[in-house]
């Protein structure tokens, strides 16, 4: 059973000015300037944020969830290939490549935004398998804990193969099964209960809505900072 996350204060929560960015944000609290994704969401920016913000560990709160530096780095690990390939091995292997503007774009500006676009779409997911009763509400901690329950379960069976055909999860691998695999019993349950979603397609519609709407709040810890100390050469 996941454990109860924390909740923020609804006071913290009511200084913030919400802005309705025309671009989708480029990381958590940033706004992006690559025009071929854009995309509405709502950023709440805190005004004194690097005054009231405390916790340093969290990059960003979408919905109110905190995204912790942890996922964060996560997700910039698993993307970080899309923005390679894009480059020369020549540029790539520049010292400042993550932070020098190549041909009017900022490598980690564009990271970013691939790592937004993932988060709030999960984020998303999470929110409604919650609303639809499919999960019970969980924090990114309480994924790694039912991952090493799953791989010590697995250790201790005859047969460690599971269904997905891994022996082990690493937590790349665990995070990237939970949201495929809730997502697609938030369809079923979205589905076989509601006139509203007659199918897949329906689903997927209303979650990109959803994460298109998405109220983000910058954390104490700058996304871009988080990027550029990950991959320092």
């Amino acid at each position: 059973m996941f454990g109860r996350k924390k909740m923020i204060p609804a006071g913290f929560a009511a200084m913030g000015i919400l802005i309705a960015a025309m671009a989708f944000v480029g990381g958590c609290g940033t706004q992006n300037t690559d025009q071929n994704n854009q995309t509405n969401v709502s950023v709440e920016v805190s005004a004194g944020a690097e005054n009231t913000q405390a916790d340093t560990d969290v990059v960003c709160y979408i919905d109110g969830d905190a995204v912790s530096v942890e996922e964060y780095v996560l997700l910039a690990e698993n993307h970080k290939n899309d923005i390679l390939m894009r480059y020369t091995t020549e540029q790539v292997n520049q010292p400042d490549f993550w932070e020098q503007e190549i041909d009017g774009k900022v490598p980690a500006e564009q990271l970013e935004t691939i790592i937004s676009q993932d988060l709030t779409e999960n984020y998303a997911i999470k929110h409604l398998a919650v609303e639809w009763k499919v999960t019970e509400d969980y924090t990114f901690e309480d994924l790694k804990a039912q991952m090493e329950e799953k791989n010590d379960a697995q250790s201790d069976s005859a047969d460690t193969t599971d269904s997905y055909g891994l022996t082990a999860y690493d937590i790349s691998k665990y995070y990237s099964y939970w949201y495929s695999n809730l997502q697609t019993k938030l369809m079923n349950q979205m589905i076989g209960n509601s006139k509203d979603y007659s199918d897949a397609q329906d689903v997927e519609a209303y979650i990109t809505e959803k994460a298109e709407k998405s109220v983000i709040r910058p954390g104490g810890a700058s996304a871009t900072d988080v990027i550029l100390e990950t991959f320092a050469q």
